[in-house]
This record gives structure tokens, sequence and C-alpha cells, in this order.
């Protein structure tokens, strides 16, 4: 956000309390001088005083004002860029555990042969992808809008029908495989897209 854009909604208030003092200001000094305007320097001198004596503090609380709400935001945006960085790290982490565990899971689900051992190896690799997933989505709840969550809930729900039709396919079937890996991919393409 650029400061340009920055929108201050007192600062009509303090434009109108400003030119009503001068108003006041120069009425009153007309009426001092009788209607006149006086041909006396000294006077002038005076109203200048006078003036700036009024008009100074009022300047000084309208800039007071400003820096005070310029802080404000400044720090709205600085806590915004923060929690980015923070949701976008930690959907990265995840992205990558998630991304290793199911390279893990592809490299044995190809070296099963019907060994047992090989086939429960990749099984579960595949639960904790289910698990991972559910702390993923646990992780960034707090960052995500309310009409976001729905579609959210939907692709993981999804993602864990794949996974557990392939982990009870005995992982024979490659096409469970491919659709397990398709929805792994647009579940986390989702969360990136909600997150930007």
């Amino acid at each position: 956000m650029k400061f340009r854009e920055i929108k201050f909604e007192g600062i009509k208030f303090w434009g109108g309390i400003i030119a009503v003092f001068t108003v006041i200001m120069i009425v009153f000094y007309i009426i001092h001088f009788n209607g006149g305007v006086s041909k006396n320097n000294s006077d002038w001198g005076f109203f200048g005083e006078y003036f700036g004596g009024i008009i100074t503090p009022i300047l000084t609380a309208l800039n007071i004002y400003i820096f005070y709400k310029l802080t404000r935001k400044i720090s709205e945006i600085d806590k915004q860029n923060v929690e980015k960085q923070l949701i976008h790290s930690t959907c990265k982490e995840y992205q990558s555990k998630i991304n290793d565990l199911v390279l893990e899971f592809l490299k044995t689900s190809y070296e099963v042969k019907r060994e047992e051992a090989k086939i429960e190896i990749a099984k579960e690799r595949l639960s904790q992808t289910s698990y991972l997933v559910d702390s993923f989505v646990f992780e960034i709840d707090i960052f995500i809008s309310e009409n976001n969550k729905p579609k959210i809930n939907d692709s993981k729900e999804n993602l864990m029908k794949s996974i557990n039709t392939l982990k009870e396919s005995n992982l024979e079937d490659k096409n469970l495989t491919h659709d397990f890996l398709v929805k792994k991919s647009e579940f986390i393409n989702l969360i990136f897209s909600l997150i930007r």
C-alpha cells in the first residue's frame, strides 16, 4: 500500500476548524479596529502575533493527529506483512513435508513386488501424509476467511478419500495413485491461491 493512498478521515474536520478559527480571529481583529483596517505597522505586528498564537496550537494538534494516524496505519501494514510472511513460510514448510512424504511413498510403491513389508511402509507414508494435511489445515485456519474454509475442507476431504481408496486397493491400481497425486496438487495449489 502506498502512503498517498492512506486517507485520514479527520483532515476535513481539522481543515474546517482552522478555517472557522481564522475567520473568527479576523472578525475580532476588525471589530477591535472599529470595522476598519489599521494603518499602523505595530498593529499589524500585534495582529501577526495574535494570529500565530491562535493558529500554532491548532496546527500542532493537527500535526500530532496526522502523526498518530500515520503511525497506526504503518503499524497495521507491518502487522499484515508479518502475518503474510508467517502464513507463507508455514505453507511452504508443509508443502515441502507433504512432497517429501509423497516422494517416499512413490519410491516405496514402485519397489512393491507384493512384499507385505513394503506395502505397509507405503501405506504408512500415506497415513503420515493424511496427518500432515490435517495439521496443515489446522495451522492455517486462522489465516483463511470464513468464505474460503468450505473450499479448503472440500479439497481436503477429496484428498483424504483418495488416500483411503489408494490404501484399500493395496497400491495395485496406478490410476488411484495418479488420482491421489492430482488431488494433492489441487489441495496445495488451492491453499496457496487463497493466502495470496
